[in-house]
């Protein structure tokens, strides 16, 4: 259901409003002290917004064959993370197996996703 699927992004991208204010983010006269901790709060939204996807909608994803596409935001989320130390080890612990699970098939030869 479309309408459920939307309304349940909004919920999650409207749980946080006002967390994050243009200010700290707007780097036009430099960046502002509070640029990076307004930044690991984006990307903590983002990570857990995607657990959620692999948790409630991987069936759907699936079938409109955008599993490698969700596959690729994924790695290179962590990736980025990892490189500047934007999320906790103990908040990725929560898909721990799904990250291990992508990481041995990205290695594998001849792999798309």
């Amino acid at each position: 259901n479309i309408e459920s699927n939307d309304s349940c992004l909004c919920a999650v991208l409207c749980s946080k409003s006002g967390s994050v204010r243009m200010e700290d983010i707007c780097f036009a006269r430099g960046f502002s002290p509070a640029f990076r901790p307004a930044m690991q709060r984006i990307l903590r939204l983002l990570f857990h917004l995607l657990v959620h996807i692999y948790s409630s909608h991987f069936r759907a994803t699936v079938s409109l064959d955008l599993h490698p596409h969700l596959n690729t935001v994924y790695l290179h989320l962590l990736l980025f993370c990892a490189e500047f130390q934007l999320l906790e080890v103990a908040e990725l612990a929560v898909s721990e197996e799904l990250t291990t699970a992508l990481l041995q098939t990205d290695r594998r030869p001849g792999s798309t996703s």
